[in-house]
């Protein structure tokens, strides 16, 4: 029991507070709830003491409480809106460190391990462009959901920003189970999305990392899951791969091999080589494809297969892709000075990271226009790949473009996924019949007759059909007996630098 000296001392010491706050915790399902508190739920308040001792009426202290469950609703939203994603619910960065470090002293006390998983949706730009903002965010929306329908008790799943995710395995996963494991989340991601315009199918590239010597520190196993993702994107969509340390090297050379590629646009050392295509009958040349080459300043004349993967995946596909143009359209006008009745045609690749890049019509037509070249004398090639394509978007980039007077062409026709509703859906002029096809023409009769068939399509549909590959004067006599409009390949021509090009055309003007 208190003493009268140390009662005296409370009673001088709450004399002198006109009032004291006392906060009490109150259950979570009560805040979450919204409703009335249940009875003998604990209210977080404020007690207000009005001291009225000289009050005749009260003479004493008047305690009136105040109940805070609205601003402790708030405060619990605010502290949620802080660490996590408020699209996809799911932790966002901060909290996702934050969880990855947890684990990472939890397991060195215990001596396991973790797994982090770093997931990229494979061509999201392409959603967003195609389809609009709204169906990009109701797809990370969707996708959000079910990885948190992945999560075993210790895991968290996180929104990193744009359509990164990661998932933090916070139980050790033994090596044997670890590619069962990421499996199960590609296939749970692949499944088709109904969207708001649209059924869509989306894969996705996950690296995964697993802590350990070379991994101790947050900064240093997500490092890895990153290397381990570019790895996984390298190699084509819709896979994985776990970290290994040769993965460091690779990536020094992929950023060496950036530089080097944004320093050749700067420096024109990208260049257009020139293949020309001919009318079967009369056998003169119809015009010219554009193919790019790297004019490397230590490794020589590079063929595109060393460097368009990379302008692809760094996104230089698009101001090469243009430089490309350009170039056609300056070729087009010195051939067109020298051969000025000739109606010459340029066909230029246009790449599926370029058909999703916003201003890629007005981009074209500006070029044209600065050029002189008019829309008709332009062939764009698209691959086949692109018809069997669900994402809407592409037919009506295609269509804008077709409005311009720029025709459309289908390259290595038969070697794709394309089908034949596609075909008559997409605003198509030439299609490329793909070289095996012209192969085959020398070999069988039956090669013969799927060739035929293939011109038979294309005219039912109002096409023209350029013959790749042509390397023998037999395959030639066989294309124009089944009536193919035109074709190309070194039996004419291999790809050639613009003054070869510029020499083939003045020496054969007439053929």
């Amino acid at each position: 029991m208190a003493s009268l000296a140390d009662q005296m001392q409370v009673s001088r010491l709450t004399d002198s507070l006109t009032q004291v706050s006392l906060t009490f915790l109150l259950e979570p399902d009560a805040i979450s709830s919204g409703g009335p508190p249940r009875p003998g739920t604990l209210l977080a308040g404020q007690v207000k003491r009005t001291i009225l001792l000289q009050d005749p009426r009260v003479h004493g202290h008047v305690l009136t409480p105040k109940e805070m469950r609205e601003q402790k609703q708030t405060e619990a939203r605010l502290t949620r809106q802080a660490f996590h994603d408020h699209l996809t619910g799911l932790a966002n960065r901060a909290l996702f460190f934050d969880r990855i470090e947890n684990s990472l002293h939890r397991a060195g006390r215990q001596g396991t391990s973790i797994t982090v998983a770093l997931i990229d949706l494979d061509e999201f730009k392409s959603v967003n462009d195609l389809l609009g903002h709204a169906s990009g965010d109701q797809l990370l929306a969707m996708v959000g959901a079910r990885l948190s329908g992945l999560l075993r008790a210790g895991d968290t799943a996180a929104r990193l920003g744009g359509d990164e995710f990661g998932l933090l395995l916070g139980e050790s996963i033994e090596p044997a189970n670890l590619a069962s494991a990421v499996e199960r989340i590609l296939a749970c991601l692949r499944e088709p999305y109904d969207l708001f315009t649209a059924r869509l199918p989306v894969t996705a590239s996950v690296g995964v990392a697993t802590s350990g010597p070379s991994a101790r520190t947050v900064q240093e196993l997500l490092r890895h899951a990153d290397l381990a993702l570019y790895a996984s994107k390298s190699q084509g969509r819709d896979g994985w791969k776990l970290f290994e340390p040769h993965m460091r090297v690779l990536e020094q050379t992929k950023r060496e091999s950036e530089a080097e590629l944004r320093r050749a646009l700067e420096r024109d050392e990208i260049m257009a080589y020139y293949q020309p295509f001919l009318f079967t009958e009369p056998r003169r040349i119809a015009g010219l494809e554009a193919f790019t080459r790297w004019k490397h300043p230590t490794r020589g004349l590079l063929s595109p297969e060393s460097f368009i993967d990379l302008a692809e995946e760094t996104g230089l596909i698009v101001p090469l892709g243009y430089e490309l143009l350009e170039q056609a359209c300056r070729s087009l006008c010195e051939w067109d000075a020298r051969l000025p009745d000739h109606g010459l045609q340029v066909m230029v690749n246009l790449s599926p990271r370029q058909l999703g890049e916003p201003g890629l019509v007005d981009g074209i037509v500006a070029i044209l226009t600065a050029s002189g070249v008019a829309p008709r004398r332009l062939v764009l090639k698209i691959a086949e790949d692109v018809l069997a394509d669900d994402r809407l978007g592409v037919l009506e980039t295609l269509a804008a473009l077709r409005e311009t007077g720029i025709r459309m062409a289908i390259d290595n026709f038969g070697t794709g996924y394309s089908s034949l509703n596609r075909l008559k859906e997409y605003p198509i002029d030439i299609l490329k019949m793909a070289r095996p096809f012209v192969e085959a023409i020398s070999d069988t009769d039956e090669g013969v007759s799927v060739a035929a068939a293939v011109v038979s399509l294309a005219r039912s549909l109002g096409m023209q059909v350029v013959a790749e590959g042509v390397e023998e004067y037999e395959q030639l006599e066989k294309l124009h007996s089944i009536g193919c409009d035109m074709w190309q390949g070194e039996f004419f021509s291999a790809p050639v630098p613009p003054s070869t090009a510029s020499a083939l055309l003045e020496r054969h003007a007439g053929v």
